[in-house]
């Protein structure tokens, strides 16, 4: 059995025909191997996300229709953070969908779901952008944003707004 990208319930169909041929043949070291190993990657799969350090940055996700229409849509959005956070409280990493724009924690005397809901219903959907150009603008919870300065499906991710920082 192979599988290009094992998925969640592709690991659970590996784990159980594992633990089936496990329980055949118990003397076979090969087969309680496999066991360990599918056991192990079972358990990173389900680690992932509820092991998390203090986070000091409140992540919101931006994707983007076209690529073209990204700097009009940064500085929409940029405009509309300033104006609500202030200068050098928030960074905006471009990504090749769109931008995730970081605000740090401190600086949050609002709830974040909230915040979107004022962006999308002022500053951005005055312009008349919105509907049109921004696939989807969300709090992103999980807080896992491409690293600045790698590749993502071919793109360089940058930091936006270094020019804010001393």
């Amino acid at each position: 059995m192979f599988f290009k990208d094992p998925s969640g319930e592709n690991l659970d169909t590996i784990h159980k025909r594992i633990g089936a041929l496990k329980t055949k043949t118990a003397e076979c070291g090969v087969a309680q191997s496999l066991y360990k190993m599918c056991k192990s990657l079972s358990k990173m799969r389900r680690l992932q996300f509820d092991n998390v350090g203090t986070k000091y940055w409140v992540d919101f996700d931006i994707d983007v229709e076209r690529k073209e229409d990204k700097p009009l849509i940064y500085t929409v959005v940029y405009d509309a953070f300033i104006n609500k956070i202030g200068k050098g409280n928030f960074v905006v990493v471009e990504t090749s969908g769109g931008f995730h724009i970081l605000v740090k924690k401190e600086c949050m005397r609002f709830n974040p779901k909230e915040f979107i809901n004022d962006i999308k219903h002022t500053s951005i959907s005055m312009t008349g952008i919105f509907d049109d150009l921004i696939k989807e603008m969300e709090y992103n919870i999980n807080a896992m944003i491409p690293c600045p300065s790698t590749y993502q499906y071919g793109n360089i991710v940058v930091v936006k707004n270094k020019e804010d920082f001393d």
